[in-house]
């Protein structure tokens, strides 16, 4: 690119914006760029831990320059750039070196390579375009047209081309970058989104920079049309998609005639990988806008990239690599200069004197495996070349530098790996067990011995060097077994506790898993160094506690983590190691069975117990289906034995005396691992013992007891109950007295003579009819203790019949309420009381006079009609009726049709009780009309009914009404007669309860003038006497 063409104007259009597909929908997904500065880790490989890696903004990392050659410049390529530069010196523009924001976007320190793919996205058109792209003529891209690179034309885009990613097997991809450039105007949003197609996908993927990795170089080409660059984070697509052929397109960029300038565009992807076949390396990767100049290396102008923090491998070659993405490095146009440490670099590809010559290569080779296949990219360059040999043994630091005599160009993005320092515990790393009683046999319970080893064989230090075992399941830790056999000169031994912090081993009882630190300066929380040479040794022991692990192996993992000591990172590395033991031994103990209860000979026993249910199997209760039994010897006479069960019986009818024999178990799966054990009993005679039999409570003669006692219930056949099937009885009672053979209940029948009773009975075993036992039950039968209580009722009413009480309720047989047919009552009661033998109810009958009535009652047993008790029973009877009278009254002697007339109404109670519930009922006769009543009144219209409450009276009380009506203008009779009437619930004698008003009324039948009328014509001839006075009176006269 010539440089500083400011003043051009594009040949063609200011912009073209990708196109929307016409034929076929496509998926748009944004992908947003990562945060600079923000850290991510990647997956941990087997033997080592996510790499160390640092993202920008890091500015401890590198330090970017840009310094002019000698003299501020050296001959220009052309006098246009003369020209140019010599105006930008006189006005200031073009400033010596200062710190620029081309900084690092990703650095790692891991086992892996850095690979760099793209494609140009603008091409030359015309004349000898061809030969240009084929490389057999120089060529580049200013002052022609320039056209769309476009080999996915049914995405609807502009522009596209592709390139092949290609990764080794195994590798993981850390970080991806996706970069593209082109011109464009800066108001033009779109240029912050390129659209991505991932290898096996049919549609292309939205990405989409962030604004602060959006680049554009206010000072190079038109207003309209500047140069820019961009960036996104593609990490996940590409770790996603992997390798394979990647598609570009819809980039922002002008086509047609750029001028001096010339018109391009294209992308690149940057991929940083681990592969655990790789050197350690230092991996990085910076990009941006150079603060200085625009952006801009041109002539005699270095820009230049300080890397530190690195510690090179101390002897023996070691591989550098670097790399870049450079914007308008011209094909045709030599002076160009990529160099580390002031070394000018080269290969077959990049010739020391045009450096940034349009081409894709890595490592001296041209990238061939895109589409188109261009071998001049017109402005682009993607490069990646061997840089060994030019860093120094333990180097610390690095610079990379850009420079130009003739050209000017856009560096984008720069790629730096080296080797570095590594230390290394994994290859020494061995983990071995033991069984703590000797050997490597491991046997059920016994407690294994695991030891971890490992040395520094590496060329740096490990720091933070941590060991962790988790234990192996159905294991326990022996607590108190935690030891640091060896470690580094000066550094703690010996037995650590089992609590954490405390010194340097611990262990997480929740996480089952044991923890040492060592090395120099560990400590409680923290791992030491392990130098290069250095060695350490730890030890714990288990417990086997799981049955299940019975004739298994048992695998255990442990691992150390440690970090680089030159080179530190936030993640560590680190490896495995793994030991198996043999199969565990299961442990069977076959314990001796004394049966301490005899046998009885009579009854023998099929199950007395299984053998089985003391023994043990790795610390568990035998399982028959696991083990194995059989006799050591012979078996008594009337003993059995199952080997199958392990049951041992005695056959009924086994001679007294004691029994022993020998068996063993063997386990099913290891057949030579067994144990014998010992089996004693003791077989006895029967002995039946029968008990004698009394009941404290006498048995009622006329209730009799069906159970009074029970033979059986204390009397026992070798410790166990008796019954018919095990004894035979033999018994007399006396008479009235019965026994159930079946269940030895003694009944005694009801009538039964009071007295006292004993008598004998004996059994015998049905075994064996001789071995007999007798015992003799007694008790006592005696009368009923029979008592009447006096009963007292009342007062009470007689309005209605009704129970007052029963004479029962506090009458007793025997201590319990008598009841028919247990007891015959008997009484003769007065008129109106009556007394119900069957339930014992005394009864008032309705109407029966006042009074208090006294008569006797006489109780007798059923069963013993001699034994009686009499009582007394007394019922008072209490008047409780009221007498209600009713008068009535009329509040006027006479009554003209119209009046208004009251009734006034009293209610008196002459009884000898309180009136209840009484109601006076004044049904109005036709020509009234209701008006009011009161107090407590209320009128029922559809029955023209005054009704009214009335209190309840005491005896003597009385209580008024008034009830107001008007006199119907049309009533034609001569008399009004109004009757009221009153009503009560104990008020038996109605003859008084009714009262009645009667009013003459005055009716003319020749239509003479009514009272009203009359007051009328009065009113009428007083009002017209006044008038006529006033009318005579004389002005002066006195009024």
């Amino acid at each position: 690119m010539p440089a500083f063409a400011g003043t051009e104007r594009p040949a063609s259009s200011a912009t073209a914006p990708p196109r929307r597909p016409r034929l076929r929908a496509r998926s748009r997904r944004p992908l947003r760029a990562h945060r600079p500065g923000a850290m991510r880790r990647s997956t941990p490989s087997n033997t080592r831990g996510a790499p160390w890696r640092r993202r920008r903004p890091q500015g401890d990392v590198m330090t970017h320059l840009i310094v002019p050659g000698p003299g501020g410049s050296t001959a220009p390529k052309r006098s246009r750039w003369r020209q140019a530069m010599l105006s930008l010196l006189l006005t200031g523009s073009l400033l010596p070196a200062a710190e620029a924001a081309f900084t690092a976007r990703e650095t790692f320190n891991d086992r892996g390579d850095i690979t760099m793919v793209g494609n140009t996205l603008l091409t030359c058109q015309g004349g000898s375009c061809a030969s240009e792209q084929a490389g057999a003529v120089a060529g580049g891209n200013a002052n022609r047209t320039m056209v769309y690179v476009n080999v996915d034309p049914g995405a609807g885009f502009t522009n596209s081309s592709s390139a092949n990613l290609t990764l080794p097997a195994g590798a993981e991809v850390l970080s991806a970058g996706l970069y593209w450039g082109g011109r464009a105007a800066p108001s033009n949003a779109a240029r912050g989104t390129l659209h991505l197609r991932v290898p096996g996908a049919t549609d292309y993927q939205d990405v989409v920079a962030r604004p602060v990795d959006i680049n554009t170089f206010t000072t190079q080409g038109s207003s309209d049309a500047r140069p820019y660059t961009a960036f996104a984070d593609v990490t996940q697509l590409v770790r996603s998609a992997g390798s394979g052929d990647y598609f570009a397109g819809g980039l922002t960029a002008v086509s047609g005639n750029g001028s001096s300038l010339g018109h391009y565009g294209g992308w690149s992807l940057i991929v940083v990988y681990r592969d655990e076949n790789e050197p350690y390396r230092r991996l990085m990767v910076f990009d941006g806008k150079l603060d200085n100049n625009d952006g801009v290396v041109s002539d005699n102008i270095t820009a230049s990239i300080d890397v530190t923090g690195l510690r090179t491998p101390a002897s023996a070659s070691f591989t550098t690599y670097m790399g870049a993405l450079v914007w308008e490095g011209d094909n045709d146009i030599a002076g160009d200069a990529f160099r580390l440490n002031g070394q000018t670099l080269t290969d077959a590809q990049n010739p020391a004197t045009n450096f940034w010559n349009s081409s894709i290569s890595r490592l001296g080779t041209r990238l061939s495996a895109k589409n188109p296949d261009y071998v001049n990219q017109m402005a682009i360059d993607i490069d990646y070349v061997d840089a060994s040999g030019i860093l120094a043994n333990n180097a610390t630091q690095a610079n990379l530098s850009f420079s130009t005599s003739g050209d000017a160009y856009f560096p984008h993005a720069v790629t730096f790996a080296t080797e570095l320092f590594e230390p290394n515990l994994v290859s020494s790393l061995t983990k071995t067990y033991s069984n703590a009683s000797g050997g490597s046999q491991v046997v059920f319970g016994d407690e294994i011995v695991y030891e971890i080893a490992f040395s520094n064989t590496g060329t740096d230090g490990a720091t933070g060097v941590a060991v962790r075992d988790p234990l192996p399941a159905g294991t326990e830790l022996v607590p108190g077994s935690l030891e640091v056999v060896s470690n580094v000169g000066g550094a703690p031994t010996g037995g650590q506790t089992d609590a954490s912090g405390d010194d340097l081993a611990d262990y997480d009882a929740a996480g089952r898993a044991v923890s040492f630190r060592v090395g120099s300066g560990a400590t409680g929380s923290a791992g030491g160094l392990i130098v290069p040479g250095e060695a350490a040794r730890v030890r714990f022991k288990v417990r086997v506690t799981d049955p299940q692990l019975a004739n298994q192996s048992i695998g255990n993992t442990a691992s150390v983590s440690y970090s680089e000591q030159t080179n530190p990172g936030p993640d560590p590395r680190g490896g495995t190691a793994t030991v198996e033991t043999s199969p565990v031994t299961s442990r069977i103990d076959a314990v001796d069975d004394p049966y301490a209860t005899p046998v009885i000979s009579s009854a023998g026993n099929a199950n007395l117990g299984s053998v089985f249910a003391n023994d043990r199997l790795n610390d568990q209760v035998v399982d028959a289906s696991r083990v194995t039994a059989s006799l050591v010897g012979t078996l008594p006479t009337g003993i059995g034995f199952d080997p199958a069960t392990g049951v041992v019986s005695v056959a009924p009818g086994t001679n007294p005396g004691p029994y022993s024999f020998v068996y063993r178990i063997c386990e099913q799966a290891s057949p030579a691992n067994c144990d014998d054990a010992t089996v004693s009993l003791t077989v006895q005679a029967s002995e039946i013992v029968a008990n004698d039999d009394s009941n404290p409570v006498p048995v009622i003669s006329s209730q009799g007891n069906p159970s009074v006692v029970n033979l059986y219930g204390n009397d026992s056949l070798n410790g166990g109950a008796v019954n018919t099937g095990n004894v035979v009885l033999s018994v007399t009672p006396p008479a009235g007295i019965t026994v159930d053979p079946a269940t030895g209940a003694v009944n005694v029948a009801p009538g039964t003579p009071p007295g006292a009773y004993s008598f004998p009975y004996t059994l015998c075993e049905v075994g064996d009819p001789d071995n007999c036992d007798s015992a003799t039950v007694s008790f006592v039968v005696e009368a009923a203790v029979i008592s009447a209580g006096d009963d007292t009722y009342g007062p009470v009413t007689s309005e209605t019949t009704q129970v007052v009480g029963n004479v029962f309720g506090n009458d007793s047989v025997g201590g319990g309420t008598p009841a028919t047919p247990g007891v015959t009552l008997t009484a003769t009661p007065p008129a109106g009381i009556t007394l119900d033998p069957g339930t014992g109810n005394v009864t008032v009958a309705a109407g029966t006079d006042p009074g208090t009535y006294t008569f006797d009652y006489r109780i007798c047993e059923t069963q013993d009609p001699d034994n009686c008790a009499t009582a007394t029973v007394k019922v008072e009877v209490r008047d409780t009726r009221a007498d209600l009278s009713l008068a009535k009254s009329s509040s006027s002697n006479a009554l003209l049709p119209g009046d208004e007339v009251s009734y006034s109404i009293r209610v008196d109670n002459a009884g000898p009780e309180r009136s209840r519930n009484a109601v006076v009922s004044d049904v109005l006769p036709s020509g009234l009309t209701y008006v009011s009543a009161s107090p407590a009144c209320t009128y029922v219209l559809a029955s023209r009914t005054v009704r009214c409450t009335v209190s309840d009276l005491a005896s003597g009380g009385s209580e008024s009404f008034t009830v107001t009506t008007r006199l119907a203008g049309s009533f034609a009779s001569q008399s009004l007669t109004n009757v009221a009437t009153v009503s009560a619930e104990n008020d038996p004698n109605p003859g008084n309860n009714s009262g009645s008003a009667q009013t003459p009324v005055i009716v003319d039948p020749k239509g003479a003038p009514t009272l009203s009328e009359w007051a009328l014509i009065l009113l009428s001839v007083l009002m017209a006497l006044g008038v006529y006075g006033m009318a005579g009176r004389r002005p002066g006269m006195p009024g």
